[in-house]
């Protein structure tokens, strides 16, 4: 039975959807895993089919068109007015692609981004579930991850009707195009949107752990949330010998890196991590990613490394300093170490508060508000704090006890084998 996996995004909406396809290629099923050109060699290195779709997420985030998208911060409304002009003009290709690549599958699991993909699957006949690496089902105990932090019980709950409008009307007009033209069907109302019937009739994979956002007391049993998809490192990756005789050499150092973000003026936040350092008197391993940082002489307290597995590398820190993407803020709560989060945009800001709120973690520092002094500050609490540290260690301890691949291909498996049923009696 062949399943296709579909996501769109940078690196941390790939890797995980790898990890979900290692377990389900583990239990006998066909995984094709259909997302941009650029991900292809790493996808088939793991041997699995890829099909591309459009589209160059680092190209794009290094446009002035993504600058300005990272760089709308806290201002949900503001992400999602950019967001929705940078995303339009493809919905068409992407819904083509898609639609091609489907024809042959048997069941579409789909990022949540992707969730305007239902109908095809309505189309095919042919299960679908939606994958998502934070809530999309409305509770009172957190706001929707755009919403940033609590908002009260009440408002939290109405963040999520909400968020899903306004998402709706991103993709509608598009959408309702395409499958009216090249499929034949009704387009759906202002109203009408795909989330509505998921939630009512598939399966909602939520990809974190329970102990980091706990389940809605009045969810339904088509919600799970599984634990987190982490793809273990290759067996065959060499670990530069220059740096375990850095690790060897000194106090477990902090390690910063922003991800696939793209900063407007990387030399001045690598002004700013540095002094920080220094002024902390702490030992750092820096990422490249995000630029600024061939054009410094390094003091011998500071490393460089180009890109590295978090599971390997973070136990060995004092602390992460990091973008709050949801997969490198789970690797941070993975290795049991505090966590600074310096959000850009989107969901960031929504893991940053989190993450605080837990204990594991400072208080958020937005990246257009990251000074010398409030990283010093953010860096002397996270090597002092000793709650922080006890509590980070707790939910590591909790996190690493879940195996989320594992219960999600077993409901995935469920799905299939009640398709499957349904198509007998037939």
């Amino acid at each position: 039975m062949k399943i296709s996996l579909l996501t769109i995004g940078t690196r941390g909406d790939v890797q995980p959807f790898i990890a979900l396809g290692l377990g389900l290629q583990e239990t006998g099923y066909q995984v094709e895993i259909v997302t941009h050109a650029i991900f292809e060699s790493w996808i088939r290195s793991y041997g699995f089919n890829f099909a591309v779709i459009e589209g160059d997420p680092q190209e794009f985030i290094a446009s002035e068109e993504g600058k300005k998208i990272l760089e709308s911060g806290k201002n949900p409304l503001e992400f999602v007015r950019l967001f929705a002009e940078s995303i339009s003009p493809f919905v068409d290709s992407l819904m083509t692609d898609i639609w091609r690549v489907c024809q042959s599958t048997d069941i579409i699991i789909a990022h949540s981004i992707l969730f305007w993909t239902y109908d095809l699957a309505k189309k095919l006949d042919i299960p679908y579930c939606l994958a998502s690496f934070t809530p999309l089902t409305a509770t009172f105990d957190y706001p929707v991850a755009l919403a940033n932090k609590s908002l009260g019980s009440l408002f939290n709950y109405l963040s999520y009707p909400v968020a899903s409008f306004v998402l709706w009307q991103i993709f509608r007009n598009p959408v309702n195009q395409y499958l009216k033209t090249n499929l034949g069907l009704s387009p759906r109302s202002i109203w009408r949107s795909p989330l509505i019937e998921i939630k009512q009739n598939s399966s909602i994979l939520y990809a974190y752990s329970s102990s980091v956002l706990p389940r809605g007391k009045n969810w339904s049993d088509n919600i799970y949330i599984t634990g987190y998809w982490f793809l273990e490192s290759k067996q065959d990756w060499t670990i530069p010998q220059d740096l375990i005789d850095f690790l060897n050499n000194g106090s477990p150092p902090v390690y910063v890196g922003f991800g696939s973000m793209s900063d407007r003026d990387p030399l001045a936040t690598m002004e700013i991590v540095l002094a920080a350092l220094a002024k902390t008197n702490q030992r750092g391993i820096i990422a490249t990613g995000w630029g600024g940082i061939d054009d410094l002489n390094l003091p011998s307290s500071v490393f460089k490394i180009d890109s590295i597995p978090h599971d390997w590398l973070f136990p060995q820190c004092a602390a992460v300093v990091h973008h709050g993407g949801a997969g490198t803020t789970a690797a941070g709560m993975k290795a049991g170490v505090p966590s600074i989060i310096v959000p850009f945009f989107s969901d960031q800001p929504f893991w940053g508060y989190r993450i605080f709120d837990l204990g594991v973690g400072t208080e958020p520092i937005l990246r257009s508000q990251l000074t010398v002094n409030k990283l010093t500050a953010a860096i002397n609490q996270a090597i002092q704090d000793g709650q922080m540290q006890t509590s980070a260690q707790r939910v590591g301890n909790q996190i690493r006890s879940e195996d989320g691949v594992k219960k999600a291909v077993t409901i995935i498996s469920s799905v299939v084998n009640r398709w499957i049923t349904r198509q007998d009696r037939i």
